[in-house]
Order: structure tokens, then C-alpha cells, then sequence
């Protein structure tokens, strides 16, 4: 059985984009040198990872958000209990 690739790259042509099954976008076309190049790029991927998680999470909505609800509480144990998160539930 093959496993698909998700490639997540620069528009256009390249190496890793011509092995994959499909292919998610991101911005890459920023000056060089300019106080803000990166940001837009930066801004891009943690766009199509927040969808690729959402995605992922919604598939299993109820489990998932009980073992977050659970990974919070066991983080936060030396925190108040009042979080927005928790009060949610």
C-alpha cells in the first residue's frame, strides 16, 4: 500500500512538490530584506496547519476535546482553575 504525500511548499515547480499525492500552497513571494518578508510566509503556514489540525480534531471532535480538556487540567494543575477552557465545560 503506497502512503500519501501532502506536500506543503512554494507555489510553483519544485522538488518536493513533484513527489507529492497533493499539494497545499503557501505564500513565499516576500523581499528579501524588508522588516516584514517573513511574515507573510510565516502567516501561511500557521494558516494551513491550523486548518490541517481543525481538520484532524474534527474528525473525532468529542474524544479529542476530552484528552485537551484532560492534557489542560494535568498542565495547569499548579494554575487557577478558572481558565476560559475549562469553564466551557
Amino acid at each position: 500500500m503506497k502512503t500519501p504525500i501532502l506536500a506543503i511548499t512554494s507555489i510553483g515547480e519544485n522538488s518536493v512538490a513533484r513527489f507529492a499525492d497533493e499539494r497545499l500552497y503557501i505564500a513565499s513571494l516576500e523581499k528579501q530584506f524588508s522588516k516584514i518578508g517573513p511574515f507573510a510566509s510565516g502567516v501561511s503556514i500557521t494558516t494551513v496547519l491550523n486548518y490541517l489540525y481543525a481538520g484532524v480534531f474534527s474528525l473525532d471532535y468529542e474524544n479529542n476535546y476530552q484528552r485537551l480538556i484532560s492534557t489542560v487540567l494535568d498542565v495547569t494543575e499548579f494554575r487557577a482553575r478558572s481558565a476560559p477552557l475549562l469553564e466551557e465545560s
